[in-house]
């Protein structure tokens, strides 16, 4: 049996799933170009230690906690920046701190616990765009809650994996 032509410049059918977030151009674009940076994206900050890990993660005896993303320790406020070009779709005063969302097509990269925003909301970004500074969560304590979400499951996905080796 032969295949059907394929048509100059489109691209073959896959199983992936499409998203209304994909409806326009550039919002396939978007996701398509996040999807093919998987274990790429460069880190949010420059420097830090990881020391929140995603998913369950053992608080103390018989007690657990899920984390939906990855908590990176720094030792000072230093920058934050976006991981891949995207629309900032919200910013958000969530426990004291400052919340930016990125939209990636139907892809989000949220980054917590910063303060000194420095984009606005329907802002067009570039991987590498000064989005803020890590906030102090506690005396000499710098933390920043990074987490990846597929706005096409709904699901929270491991930003570990998204992120380039270090």
């Amino acid at each position: 049996m032969n295949n059907p032509p394929v048509e100059s410049g489109s691209r073959p059918k896959t199983d992936r799933t499409y998203n209304v977030f994909e409806s326009t151009p550039e919002g396939l674009t978007l996701s398509l170009n996040f999807e093919s940076n998987r274990g790429k994206l460069p880190w949010p900050v420059s420097e830090g230690v990881v020391t929140g890990n995603f998913g369950v993660q053992k608080v103390s005896a018989g007690v657990n906690r899920k984390y939906d993303g990855i908590t990176i320790t720094c030792k000072t406020n230093i920058p934050v920046r976006c991981v891949a070009d995207g629309i900032v779709t919200s910013i958000l005063e969530l426990g004291g701190y400052q919340c930016v969302v990125v939209r990636h097509g139907k892809y989000l990269s949220v980054y917590s616990q910063v303060d000194g925003v420095k984009v606005s909301k329907g802002q067009e970004v570039k991987a590498g765009t000064l989005l803020a500074n890590v906030a102090e969560v506690a005396d000499d304590e710098f933390e920043l809650e990074f987490q990846v979400m597929n706005n096409g499951n709904g699901r929270y996905e491991n930003p570990t994996s998204w992120l380039k080796p270090r």
